[in-house]
């Protein structure tokens, strides 16, 4: 393997690393959100 397949190879892993951190940070609240809503419907006459 060329250097340069190894550096893209390094760079695409830490991107991907980042970018699944970033998404897991955005989806949980979110997620605790959409699961509020159904319960405060409920709740509120």
């Amino acid at each position: 393997r060329s250097p340069y397949m190894q550096q893209v190879h390094n760079w695409y892993r830490t991107t991907k690393h980042q970018l699944k951190k970033n998404v897991s940070r955005q989806m949980t609240p979110d997620i605790g959100r959409a699961q509020e809503v159904p319960l405060r419907k409920h709740t509120v006459p």
